[in-house]
């Protein structure tokens, strides 16, 4: 325990030696961590946190909202991305980093992910309906979700239910999912794809990045991650996002540039032939439906 605490009860020495351990797990290298009450302050959040999660997965009060993804070439607006908002009326706003990471140390992930896809799925019919347009629903997939066993025998049936086209729905895999294994990830998207579904990497260039990778694997569209766009300016980030454009839409794969937050930054990537944008300067994510 921390300095001046004093601990005389074996199972209360386990369960802070646990919490040391689980702080232990996340930090770099080999490190000794001391139980600080902290620590279970922390925990107790986090627990709160999952409670208050699990009710407002049950009573429907995760929010979707969504982003609109903006052509440049035909000044129109063909995807909608869907993002999920938590505002707790207890403890206030959650950000989806947050509520997310508890889902899945809580065992919430699939109880969350099945409740967001029907959710979202309805909301977009809505959406498609009241449009009479042809627009297409950009849905992130949670690595948890992604690797289940009836990930795509849920999608099909919602996509069905909601009379919605496998060729409108674009599964976002994020490439951090391919760390489990690149041949599996390409078996899972090819059965997607397979089934009319379109695939994007998303936040392509955070954190795993390889040209090598893009080549192993068949997808439809590509979103370079906002770090593109805040470091443009810089020469050797400029050769490489033209290079990423001009090798994948001569194979007829959208690129998306994110994190557009004006228009000085929206014109260096048209000028680059980038014409898909998505950022606050076309569009701030709202609860459209």
């Amino acid at each position: 325990a921390e300095t001046g605490t004093y601990c005389d009860n074996l199972s209360d020495l386990i369960a802070y030696a646990t919490i040391a351990n689980e702080t232990a797990k996340k930090s770099t290298g080999n490190k000794v961590v001391v139980y600080k009450s902290k620590f279970k302050d922390k925990m107790n959040k986090e627990i709160l946190i999952a409670n208050r999660l699990y009710d407002a997965i049950a009573d429907g009060h995760i929010e979707v909202y969504f982003q609109k993804i903006y052509d440049t070439n035909k000044h129109a607006y063909e995807y909608y991305e869907a993002l999920a908002r938590w505002h707790d009326d207890t403890i206030g706003h959650v950000s989806p980093d947050d509520f997310f990471s508890i889902a899945t140390k809580s065992y919430l992930s699939d109880f969350l992910d099945e409740y967001l896809i029907k959710k979202t799925f309805s909301k977009f019919k809505l959406i498609v309906n009241e449009s009479k347009t042809d627009l297409k629903l950009n849905l992130n997939i949670s690595p948890n979700f992604f690797f289940r066993s009836d990930f795509l025998d849920i999608l099909i049936k919602e996509s069905d239910l909601n009379n919605l086209k496998p060729s409108q729905i674009v599964i976002e895999v994020s490439e951090n999912i391919f760390v489990e294994s690149v041949d599996v990830c390409k078996e899972i998207i090819d059965q997607i794809r397979l089934k009319g579904f379109l695939v994007a990497i998303d936040d392509f260039g955070s954190q795993y990045s390889s040209i090598g990778l893009l080549e192993r694997v068949e997808f439809d569209m590509l979103k370079l991650d906002g770090i593109f766009a805040q470091n443009i300016q810089s020469e050797s980030i400029q050769k490489l996002v033209k290079t990423i454009i001009d090798i994948h839409q001569k194979q007829n794969i959208a690129i998306v540039i994110e994190k557009i937050e004006n228009q000085e930054l929206a014109n260096i990537f048209i000028d680059m032939g980038c014409y898909l944008h998505q950022g606050y300067h076309y569009h701030v994510p709202e609860k459209i439906i």
